[in-house]
């Protein structure tokens, strides 16, 4: 880019620092955030933690289970697949044919 003026370099240069700010502001809340629930899930107990493990796997597993059935189920609302018709200017080796 050896047109543009420096002035625009540095609102260029400018803008993409807030992103990069933003990005590690998310990044330093999420590495906190995982910090305190690992602190936390430390401090119980491993019979709890089994339990824990069993009501999530039972809780995402049947509402999984749920939607699958769901969907088999119902007919409304299915997708409908249309055939796929030739333009008149396509050869027989699939090849289109330019008009002058």
């Amino acid at each position: 880019m050896v047109f543009i003026k420096n002035n625009q370099k540095q609102k260029i240069e400018e803008t993409d620092k807030k992103p990069v700010a933003i990005l590690n502001k998310w990044n330093a809340f999420k590495r906190k955030l995982a910090v305190r629930l690992q602190e936390r899930f430390q401090l119980l107990s491993s019979q709890t933690k089994k339990y824990t493990l069993i009501l999530f796997c039972v809780l995402f597993g049947g509402s999984s289970l749920a939607i699958i059935i769901h969907s088999a189920i119902t007919k409304t609302g299915t997708l409908k697949i249309t055939n796929i018709t030739k333009p008149a200017r396509v050869n027989e080796d699939n090849q289109a044919t330019l008009q002058s």
